[in-house]
């Protein structure tokens, strides 16, 4: 809310990308609604549902079991991969599923994340229409937290050079310098964050915080085929504002970034609203191609933290562990 005379941008500065100042409330005001309403958007991505007025459904609903035709009938064909690590490390665990199926404690992260990958090739192969297209890097990537991100660096590290049962052997093995370095090696990637290779495919690793980190060491995992060649399976649409601006006599709206947004005020005597609106939504258009791995466990000394207000890991004002007063 702006009250009258009141000079917001001056009360509280901010800049544009070019370091000028932003000395107009009206582009104020908007940059400050479209920053929240950014932070919306990240959190829809994942967690959104259409059935939520002004949500469109995100990846934990697109990537789901469950498919129908259009009369009601099931089309398993079309179900995604999802698999519930139930809160076990990267080594495995009790309790684990496929689609509902248990998978077997021996099989660890890597074991069932190359499955994934496998799978999701095969399928590919019986598609007539994809089957003599090439993946390249970056069609296919791996979207997590941060957290999660550095342990799977280090598991995958450990599954591709170490040796032996024993987790004694497999540190004694890690601590080398080929080791080290083979790690280092998994540092960089696409988008910076990491990559790993299954089957030799590089697949980079895409660091998500938003809505991804589900406990003080747990997390989901996203395996994407946004792309196979130059075909795209994941998009992003939006309806274009600018066939509402001018559409109102009076009700001063204004289109911007090429009509992605709509501006409008709300006025109540002398306080001014500024509101943006946005009608985006995310389709998957194979989402057999697409692969969901949730409540996966690792610890880290300093625990995850999140760019997300209304998270619980938000920056350090608050963290999943209780704050404690220092002895005295």
């Amino acid at each position: 809310m702006t009250r009258y005379d009141t000079k917001l941008c001056a009360a509280q500065p901010r800049y544009r990308l070019d370091g000028t100042p932003i000395t107009d409330d009206r582009e104020w005001e908007i940059r400050l609604a479209t920053e929240v309403l950014m932070q919306d958007l990240a959190r829809m991505v994942i967690t959104g549902n259409a059935a939520t007025p002004g949500q469109f459904d995100g990846l934990q609903r697109l990537i789901r079991t469950g498919y129908t035709d259009a009369d009601g009938r099931r089309a398993t064909a079309m179900d995604s991969i999802v698999v519930d690590w139930n809160a076990n490390p990267m080594t495995g665990g009790a309790g684990i599923t496929w689609n509902g199926a248990a998978i077997a404690a021996t099989f660890d992260f890597v074991d069932v994340l190359l499955a994934i990958y496998r799978r999701i090739r095969t399928r590919i192969s019986m598609a007539p229409a994809l089957a003599g297209t090439g993946l390249r890097t970056g069609d296919m990537i791996l979207t997590l937290p941060e957290h999660l991100a550095h342990c799977l660096l280090d598991f995958y590290t450990c599954w591709s050079v170490c040796d032996g049962d024993s987790d004694a052997y497999k540190m004694m093995t890690l601590d080398t310098l080929e080791a080290r370095r083979y790690r280092d090696s998994l540092n960089g990637g696409m988008f910076g964050d990491g990559r790993i290779f299954l089957d030799g495919f590089e697949i980079p690793l895409l660091v998500y915080n938003y809505e991804t980190i589900t406990g003080p060491t747990r997390g989901d995992m996203y395996l994407l085929t946004n792309a196979i060649g130059s075909t795209r399976l994941i998009n992003g649409q939006y309806l274009d504002m600018r066939s509402a601006d001018g559409g109102l006599e009076g009700a001063e709206l204004a289109a911007i970034d090429g009509g992605r947004l709509l501006t409008g005020v709300e006025r109540d005597y002398t306080c001014v609203e500024r509101w943006v609106e946005m009608a985006p939504r995310l389709l998957s258009w194979a989402p057999w191609a697409q692969a969901r791995i949730t409540d996966v466990a690792c610890a880290s000394p300093a625990g995850p933290i999140s760019p997300d207000p209304l998270d619980t890991s938000y920056f350090i004002e608050k963290s999943f562990f209780p704050a404690s007063c220092p002895p005295a």
